[in-house]
């Protein structure tokens, strides 16, 4: 599934993979296999793609709908290095 969400993003967005692959350091058939869901990528390589398409990664929780993007988690690991 995080490959077809990775695909999108870039199809949206206008990328080849090849643009993608040479933004986050990684080579095009590394970024094929994500789309294909052959292999998988780690989160902070997802993250970094989500930020070159321009969207952002959004965690919703099931039971209240409280929304946490990855600025919210930024800053509570910033508190708690304080």
């Amino acid at each position: 599934m995080v490959g077809k969400i990775i695909k999108y993003m870039r199809l949206k967005s206008g990328y080849k993979q090849e643009e993608i692959a040479q933004k986050v350091k990684i080579k095009q058939s590394t970024l094929s296999g994500y789309e294909t869901d052959f292999s998988k990528p780690n989160y902070e390589t997802v993250a970094q793609i989500a930020e070159i398409c321009d969207y952002e990664i959004v965690f919703i929780d099931k039971n209240s709908g409280e929304k946490i993007t990855q600025d919210d988690l930024n800053r509570m690991e910033k508190r708690h290095q304080e």
